[in-house]
């Protein structure tokens, strides 16, 4: 971080400036005094005390049509195909009555849910790519979708296409040996060594794991349907690992949970875990160069606890593609033109309105939101 104009809108301007830095570590920066001078009509200055500011996070593996369910889940299951055929037989009401919401509306919120967390970028696993690109919001959509191997008949088909784009796939979601087979399976027909990005891998062993540019690790979604997750201490010896949430449908639709979650684990370091959503995506996922930028509420003196101990509530000031998309109500309690706001928990904030406008829809069709958020 240094001294510097980041250009948002025609009509504001947020400078950093005076920046006495507390300390630093692998992106994290805590400082002990942030001035934010604002340029909207009549400059106004803003002093920060006791922030941590870093990159915007990845969210390596979304499915963005699914973050108005309900966390659905009856048992622990043996594996994916177990789990889906479950409650479509036993949760149909639920399932139907996100569905009836239009599939825009779902989008919106799906991208709305991560940029309140601190996601810049999201990695949508799924379908419905021209409708995401319109909305404008950093989504990596630049790859071949497989969803898993017994839910798409013609995989052999797209995994043996000459083409330069990375395969995402689900595989070895599961704790089966059936689960660890499939991944063989994979691996058998990739006669043309495609780049394979494998989602989940839950029964992945070390020598199959050499074989995946990268694998996406979603611990919170593992443990609360399989009670296991994959052993990214062991595979990370071999390929790059990521962090992905999945949906709220098998998952939290808090972030910061599943990292706290990760954590617990001690499969990876808490630096190592930061490095996942911060680091890494940028040596796999090529396009990711502008991750903008978070400052958040310092919870802790240790700078990395107080990384793990935050919620949405305490992001002040989230900037992707360099424009201001989310800013806390305490720093501009004015900003009115383009912007919509909102409550978050026991906080509010200043939402980019194209987003934001999603809120009034739900409700209006009485949606209760995830992630304590509703219109003030």
């Amino acid at each position: 971080m240094h001294n510097g104009i980041l250009r948002f809108f025609k009509y504001m301007k947020v400078i950093f400036e005076n920046l006495n830095m507390q300390s630093q570590l692998s992106g994290l920066t805590g400082f002990d005094h942030l001035q934010l001078s604002i340029e909207k009509q009549d400059r106004q200055r803003v002093a920060l005390r006791d922030v941590i500011v870093f990159p915007g996070l990845v969210n390596a593996h979304d499915h963005l049509e699914f973050n108005l369910f309900p966390f659905l889940a009856n048992r622990r299951y043996t594996n994916y195909k177990e789990w889906s055929s479950d409650i479509h037989i036993n949760n149909k009401n639920e399932i139907a009555a996100v569905l009836q919401i239009p599939i825009e509306l779902r989008i919106k919120w799906g991208i709305l849910k991560n940029l309140i967390s601190g996601v810049t970028c999201i990695v949508h696993h799924g379908k419905h790519h021209e409708l995401i690109r319109s909305l404008g919001y950093p989504v990596h959509l630049t790859y071949q979708y497989i969803h898993a191997i017994d839910t798409e008949p013609y995989w052999r088909l797209k995994l043996l296409l000459p083409l330069k784009e990375d395969i995402m796939i689900h595989v070895g979601e599961g704790v089966s040996a059936e689960s660890e087979q499939e991944i063989d399976k994979i691996l058998k027909w990739n006669l043309v060594h495609r780049k394979l990005l494998g989602i989940h891998a839950i029964c992945m062993n070390e020598q199959q794991s050499k074989k995946f540019k990268s694998v996406v690790w979603c611990p919170d979604s593992n443990l609360r349907l399989y009670g296991k997750t994959a052993r990214v201490d062991l595979l990370k010896k071999h390929t790059k690992i990521l962090f992905g949430t999945d949906s709220a449908l098998s998952a939290s639709s808090n972030i910061w949970e599943h990292l706290r979650s990760a954590k617990s684990l001690n499969l990876l370091s808490p630096e190592e875990i930061l490095d996942c959503l911060i680091k890494q995506p940028g040596n796999v996922l090529h396009e990711i160069s502008d991750q903008g930028i978070v400052v958040a509420k310092k919870k802790n003196e240790k700078l990395l606890d107080s990384f793990f101990d935050l919620n949405p509530e305490d992001l002040l000031l989230v900037v992707v593609n360099n424009k201001v998309k989310l800013m806390d109500q305490s720093i501009l309690d004015g900003l009115t033109e383009g912007y919509t706001l909102v409550k978050v928990g026991n906080s509010k904030k200043w939402i980019e309105s194209s987003l934001a406008s999603v809120i009034h829809e739900l409700e209006a069709r009485g949606v209760n939101l995830p992630l304590q958020v509703s219109t003030p």
